[in-house]
């Protein structure tokens, strides 16, 4: 009941607060954006107790964090399809690089320790090709490490036999 009762609290300070906001505003123009978003906001925080409740807001912010990843690596290789026409070795590299940063964080997203992390590229060097990693892992996360290779093929269009991962701890 008091969980409930800070709940409800935190709801109506977030409505008091923006609607405060939203008559500083001065243009009206810009007032139907920040409903639009306040809407949202408001969305988010009556779903996350119905999430905890049903057990899965841990899936929701997994799902989340995986469409972000996704998104990095989408807009990344639309910014490469525009320097096509450079194909430089300089910006080849500076590419895969970028693309090796991002696979080393997924495990780290995980609580994991990357410990080396080898990714080949296609002729083109543009997708990743096979990804070998190294991690240590403490004595918990022996479980999430299948979740974590399911997400870094999913991200980045590997098949499962192109990704390596070699535990430790």
């Amino acid at each position: 009941m008091k969980d409930f009762l800070q709940w409800i609290l935190k709801m109506v300070c977030f409505l008091c607060f923006f609607q405060v906001f939203l008559q500083l505003v001065p243009k009206e123009s810009y007032r139907k954006f920040l409903k639009f978003f306040g809407s949202l906001l408001l969305i988010l925080m009556v779903a996350r107790p119905i999430a905890v409740l049903i057990n899965q807001d841990g899936e929701w912010e997994r799902i989340l964090k995986e469409e972000i990843r996704k998104g990095e690596y989408s807009e990344l290789m639309l910014h490469m399809e525009g320097v096509e026409d450079l194909d430089t070795e300089v910006v080849t590299k500076a590419f895969q690089q970028e693309i090796t940063r991002q696979i080393r964080k997924i495990p780290e997203a995980y609580g994991f320790q990357v410990e080396g992390a080898e990714v080949l590229f296609d002729e083109s060097g543009m997708k990743p090709e096979k990804v070998t990693l190294d991690i240590w892992i403490g004595e918990e996360g022996f479980d999430q490490v299948e979740e974590m290779e399911w997400e870094i093929c999913s991200i980045y269009q590997l098949e499962r036999k192109m990704l390596t991962v070699r535990v430790e701890g």
